[in-house]
């Protein structure tokens, strides 16, 4: 192993230490009540995004359905 790779290697841990403890500092900052309130409000919302485009779909499906209702019959629809 070169000097090279020695002092990059040795750099990495310095990296993430400082990361940590930027980290630490946003996590040991004081959040406003609003702010918490609005965090455990957020944080009662079920997290479903299969649910989500399920609903999606379903939605999409019953507005293409109701659009080819209102197209005149007999015509070609290629």
């Amino acid at each position: 192993m070169n000097r090279a790779e020695g002092d990059a290697t040795e750099s990495e841990p310095e990296a993430q230490t400082d990361e940590k403890a930027i980290a630490g500092q946003a996590a040991d900052s004081p959040i406003n009540e609003d702010q918490q309130a609005l965090e455990q409000w957020l944080r009662r919302i079920p997290d479903d995004p299969g649910g989500l485009l399920r609903r999606k779909f379903q939605y999409q499906y019953q507005v293409r359905r109701a659009q080819a209702g209102a197209k005149p019959s007999g015509g070609k629809t290629w």
